[in-house]
């Protein structure tokens, strides 16, 4: 096997700083220096579906819009074992994690080396789940405790380099059958990056990893997937859940909501699928009778895992995780292909809320759903607060403009001010200056479903919250 007793495969050269977790700490840090916000882009398939003049199109523009973390799959769940790549690479010599292919994996490598020359940094997944548990899935199962600690072995030697994420699961729960499986795995994976591997556990939709791994030795952070199942689904209750665990660790949603998704796709009855053109609207709209996903969706669900506690967010657009394009037959119903997909609105929303964050601070917030006396019923209207931990700042993330009433004991100073952030636009509209109070009404500038926003209260003459 190649690194574990065989030639190492090719070298690059890399400058992109490694991640750290400092022990009780629940954000990311750069060996380099500094606080870091994950933004993701989900793109399972790109190693298998994408050529690689098209991962150097897909590269560039995650990075111009400010991605610093892009999720692919060594072993894709589309067939990943036996269907050939666009370069007619496999992943294993005869099916056998044994004997990975080396064309294949330095394909890989020249990938993660372009990201990380543009400031982009790989979450890959050693394999999806199937390959663990086919319960459902296409499989096959071809993983058990031995060879799965020997590639893991091989991955971490192999990419330690690149300093990646390494996310195991791949849309599974484990059974008690796998956990020996996952564990193995890991192992090698830590003893292969002479135990520097940052490692987390994608579950199934509605789970987090930490219902069975939050105390596991390799578990770096905790992973969640609030999934497509439905509208508004609250993924700050379960972000919020883990941020109270000790020990302390960071969480991430890894699979939202993906932009162009129909809600419960898996419930649809839908004719054939064409691998040439995408799914019309026309067809696509009366049958997806719980909604398609949109930016709103997506700005929603970012904004309220941040003001939840998470470490960041993992974007994802239905096109893009499958790499969709005409002449390739989709996994479910498709709008557009994954090029013109690059540029969707919620996209571009991803580059504003990662530039509102940073700027403002983000390592210094603390989840405080006290201070709303409005908004906090599940649904639409569901409003996240936080404030930073020196009382200085609060912020209030509105879904739909609805008017909110909060408390302001904790603020600090004699007199406060208020602004309002557009997460769709990056516009900020100033608001009122008033005298201390315990508590006041705030009417957004505008309302709709369109028309969320971030209140900032701060003293008055002062701009804690940089934006």
């Amino acid at each position: 096997m190649p690194g574990a007793g065989g030639p190492p495969l090719s070298p690059f050269s890399v400058s992109l700083p490694s991640l750290k977790i400092r022990p009780g700490s629940r954000f990311f840090e750069s060996s380099s220096g500094g606080p870091v916000l994950l933004l993701g882009d989900t793109a399972w398939e790109l190693f298998h579906r994408a050529d690689r003049s098209e991962v150097s199109v897909y590269l560039r523009n995650r990075s111009e819009k400010q991605f610093n973390l892009v999720l692919a799959c060594l072993v894709p769940e589309l067939d990943g074992v036996h269907t050939p790549n666009r370069l007619g690479q496999r992943p294993f010599l005869n099916g056998e994690p044994l004997t990975p292919d080396r064309d294949y994996f330095d394909f890989v490598r020249s990938c993660v080396a372009e990201a990380a020359a543009l400031g982009l940094r790989f979450g890959l997944l050693p394999t999806w789940g199937d390959k663990v548990n086919n319960d459902w899935g296409i499989g096959p199962r071809i993983f058990n405790e031995d060879n799965a600690r020997a590639y893991g072995l091989f991955l971490g030697r192999n990419f330690s380099e690149f300093a990646p994420i390494w996310v195991l699961g791949g849309d599974r729960n484990p059974r008690a059958q796998d956990i020996p499986i996952w564990n193995a795995m890991a192992a090698g994976l830590r003893e292969g990056s002479a135990d520097t591997a940052l490692i987390t556990y994608h579950p199934n939709g509605k789970f987090s990893s930490s219902q069975w791994f939050h105390d596991a030795p390799w578990l770096s952070f905790n992973s969640l997937q609030s999934s497509h199942y439905e509208k508004h689904y609250p993924n700050h209750q379960m972000i919020e859940a883990d941020w109270l665990r000790e020990p302390r660790k960071p969480v991430l949603d890894l699979e939202p909501c993906y932009e162009d998704h129909v809600v419960r796709v898996w419930d649809l009855e839908y004719g054939p699928l064409s691998p040439d053109h995408p799914y019309p609207d026309s067809l696509l709209y009366p049958l997806a009778k719980d909604g398609i996903f949109d930016e709103c969706d997506v700005r929603q669900a970012a904004y309220w895992s941040v003001l939840a506690g998470a470490a960041g967010f993992v974007y994802g657009h239905n096109s893009i995780w499958m790499m969709w394009q005409p002449g390739i037959m989709p996994a479910a119903p498709v709008r557009r292909d994954w090029k013109s997909a690059l540029d969707a609105p919620g996209a571009n929303n991803m580059t504003l809320f990662r530039r509102f964050f940073e700027r403002g601070g983000f390592q210094g917030l603390v989840p405080d759903q006290s201070l709303l006396l409005t908004g906090r019923e599940r649904g639409h209207d569901h409003v996240r607060a936080a404030r930073t931990n020196d009382n200085t700042c609060i912020l209030a993330y509105i879904p739909q403009g609805r008017p909110e009433t909060l408390l302001l004991d904790s603020l600090v100073g004699d007199r406060h001010s208020s602004r309002w952030f557009n997460p769709k636009t990056g516009d900020v509209v100033s608001g009122e200056t008033w005298n201390r109070m315990r508590e006041r009404r705030f009417v957004p500038p505008r309302k709709g479903r369109s028309w969320d926003w971030v209140l900032i209260l701060e003293p008055a003459g002062t701009t804690v919250w940089t934006t």
